[in-house]
């Protein structure tokens, strides 16, 4: 049996319990395929952390209900459920129970509070020791005090586990009784082509995803076209009216996948792929203007053509129903490209989807 900790940042990139690499993890311990061992500072942790972050989001919602364009929204059905009341206590309550509930079904192991050894941590901060030898120390103590549970407790069960952990404090941690990674999804990743494999599924993935190599490329280059033909996108890298934009190439290249959940019908992979695409912008060209001072007016006899080139990476998710090596369709099912987001273009050469 695999023992891997989770630490909160995991729940928060993946929005808490709505990812589905969460939903995930947390199947294959209910399924004792791994044993996931959370401790208790966590699961408060992560409580908290959810409270913050509705609290947030139901906050900007009632500013944005507030705003008087926002009225018109209550002409459609759907428009009218975003102005019903929302209650902090009820979202927090629910994510609390349910939270509770699916650590529960999961046979998460907790480590509590009666394990931990205060004298080690303290002794730590007085000493200015890492995670205390540096920012603001009072803030390292849920960190220091969970580092001191995990580490204890693989001891005295003479385990070593996995901690999942995107935090600096936990990365930095040096432990000879557990490894500590940011990399959940590869992990994540390896274990469900494991189970594929033994099912003779995965054979029939990898056949499928070259199969429809041409229709992502497709689907990619369509998404990108779309939404590079909008003036908005441009204005924090030209200045001047833009004219007319042409859309001259958009390649796709180095698909790679990883899988991301499955069940008995259906495998569900995320694709990432390089995507360079260059844009022809037409804007008012400063070296032929005049500035009317009487008129404070600035006007333009000329255009000229500024060329916008970037490198991003798109992000795919995709369903493919497969059953058995025999039982199976044919073509891929997109469910989203880049999250849905809308398309970033600044100065820097970065990847903004």
């Amino acid at each position: 049996m695999e023992y891997i900790v989770l630490d909160t940042n995991i729940f928060i990139k993946e929005n808490f319990l709505e990812g589905k690499r969460i939903r995930q993890l947390l199947k294959f311990s209910e399924e004792e395929k791994i044993k996931i061992v959370m401790t208790k500072i966590t699961i408060g942790e992560v409580k908290s952390r959810f409270k913050k972050f509705s609290g947030k989001a139901v906050q900007d919602l009632n500013e944005f209900k507030n705003q008087f364009e926002s009225r018109v929204l209550r002409n459609n059905s759907a428009g009218k459920k975003i102005f019903e009341r929302i209650v902090n206590e009820n979202i927090e309550k629910e994510f609390n129970d349910e939270f509770d509930a699916i650590l529960l079904k999961s046979k998460v192991l907790v480590i509590d509070y009666r394990e931990l050894n205060i004298e080690t941590v303290f002794e730590k901060y007085f000493k200015n020791e890492f995670p205390f030898n540096g920012g603001d120390k009072k803030n390292e103590f849920p960190d220091a005090f969970a580092l001191d549970l995990i580490e204890k407790w693989c001891i005295e069960k003479k385990l070593k586990c996995t901690v999942f952990s995107s935090d600096k404090d936990f990365l930095n941690f040096e432990s000879e009784h557990f490894e500590i990674t940011k990399d959940y999804e590869n992990y994540l990743d390896e274990k469900l082509k494991y189970y594929l494999t033994e099912e003779h599924r995965i054979s029939v993935l990898n056949k499928l995803f070259e199969q429809n190599s041409n229709k992502i490329d497709d689907e990619i280059e369509n998404w990108y076209r779309s939404k590079l033909d909008d003036d908005s996108l441009y204005h924090m890298v030209v200045w001047n009216d833009i004219h007319d934009i042409e859309i001259t190439e958009v390649i796709v290249k180095n698909k790679l996948f990883q899988i991301v959940s499955i069940d008995k019908e259906s495998i569900e992979i995320e694709i990432e792929a390089e995507v360079t695409f260059k844009v022809e912008l037409v804007i008012d060209d400063e070296d032929f203007s005049h500035y009317d001072n009487e008129d404070k007016v600035t006007y333009y006899f000329k255009t000229k053509i500024e060329e916008i080139e970037r490198d991003v990476t798109a992000t795919l998710s995709v369903l493919a129903y497969i059953i058995d090596k025999d039982d199976y369709e044919e073509e891929f099912e997109i469910i989203e490209i880049n999250r849905d987001e809308k398309l970033r273009i600044e100065e820097r050469y970065d990847d903004y989807r």
